[in-house]
C-alpha cells in the first residue's frame, strides 16, 4: 500500500503491484536521465545523476513517522492501480495512475520530491519485499521513437 498526502490535508491509499512499482521505479530513472540529458553530455549526465541520487540518500529522512490526513477522496480503503503514465518538463514529473474502475489520479511533483520517492520504493523493493528489479525496456541511449515522445517525455502503457 502506497499512501501520500498533501499540503491542503488529503490523503491518497493506492495499491501498487510487483510490476507497477517495479516500471515505476523504471520510468523515473529513464525519465531522470533523458531530463539531464537535454542540457548535458552524456557523460556529465550520468554523473550528475550519481551525484543527486548521493544527495537524496543523505537527506531524505525515512524515519520519520507518517503524517496522515483528514480528507480521503478515494475513500478509506486503497485504491488498485491498473496502469501508469509518466511525464516529465522542466523538473516536473507528472505521474498518472490507472485506477481500478477507470479512475485516474493525476500528480505532479518537482524531481527532487520524485527521487525521495523512488528512493522510499527502492528500499522497500530490495530489502522488504525483495522483489528484484525488471531488465530494462527502453534504456535512454537507445531509446526509440515509440516510447520517447517531445520534451523527453515516456509514455508507457502499463496494465
Amino acid at each position: 500500500m502506497f499512501r501520500f498526502n498533501t499540503d491542503e490535508g488529503t490523503e491518497f491509499r493506492l495499491w501498487l503491484t510487483r510490476f507497477i512499482t517495479l516500471n515505476l521505479l523504471q520510468g523515473i530513472e529513464q525519465l531522470t536521465h533523458l531530463a539531464l540529458e537535454r542540457s548535458h553530455n552524456k557523460e556529465v549526465a550520468q554523473a550528475v545523476h550519481e551525484f543527486q541520487e548521493e544527495g537524496v540518500k543523505q537527506t531524505a529522512n525515512l524515519n520519520d513517522p507518517y503524517q496522515e490526513a483528514g480528507q480521503l477522496p478515494l475513500g478509506a480503503h486503497p485504491v488498485l492501480v491498473t496502469g501508469l503514465n509518466l511525464s516529465e518538463t522542466e523538473n516536473i514529473f507528472s505521474i498518472d495512475f490507472q485506477l481500478i474502475g477507470g479512475q485516474n489520479l493525476n500528480i505532479k511533483l518537482p524531481t527532487s520530491t520524485v527521487q525521495s520517492m523512488a528512493l522510499l520504493l527502492s528500499r522497500l523493493v530490495d530489502d522488504g519485499a525483495k522483489w528484484g528489479r525488471l531488465a530494462p525496456v527502453v534504456h535512454p541511449e537507445i531509446a526509440s521513437s515509440e516510447a520517447v515522445v517531445a520534451e523527453g517525455k515516456v509514455k508507457p502503457s502499463l496494465h
